[in-house]
């Protein structure tokens, strides 16, 4: 391979791979996130009738989760499967009040009429593996 033609190459590869980029130290530390931060209160979905409602799960560390039910069937006495949803994201991004998330169990629940518990777990790089799956075992 010829130096102009590596040096194409390079051009190529900087043109479609411009997200990457050598962090500097502070930003290892604070771990600056650019997706997956937006987050969605617990509310009564209008459309779907599904109420959502954070609880805390333990209190020596971040473990929490969001409740997904179907209003009509709180008063109900009715029994209902349980859906134990863990978010994507490689224990990276995201988190249980991602309105990706929301949504989906939103629906998810109104459609199978179920309840659904989204955990939440720390994430790397703040606190590596094996964190989030301990957190999760919880």
């Amino acid at each position: 391979m010829s130096g102009s033609d590596r040096l194409q190459l390079e051009i190529h590869l900087a043109h479609f791979l411009f997200f990457l980029r050598q962090p500097s130290e502070a930003a290892k530390l604070t771990s600056e996130r650019f997706v997956g931060t937006e987050t969605i209160l617990p509310s009564l979905d209008e459309n779907s009738g599904i109420q959502s409602k954070d609880l805390a799960i333990s209190s020596d560390s971040a473990v929490s989760a969001r409740l997904y039910i179907l209003k009509a069937a709180i008063d109900s006495l009715q029994k209902l499967p349980v859906l134990v949803y863990f978010h994507g994201g490689g224990f990276i991004i995201g988190t249980a009040w991602w309105p990706i998330y929301h949504n989906y169990l939103n629906a998810l629940v109104a459609e199978a009429n179920i309840i659904a518990v989204s955990f939440d777990c720390r994430r790397a790089t703040e606190h590596p593996l094996p964190a989030a799956y301990n957190d999760s075992g919880k």
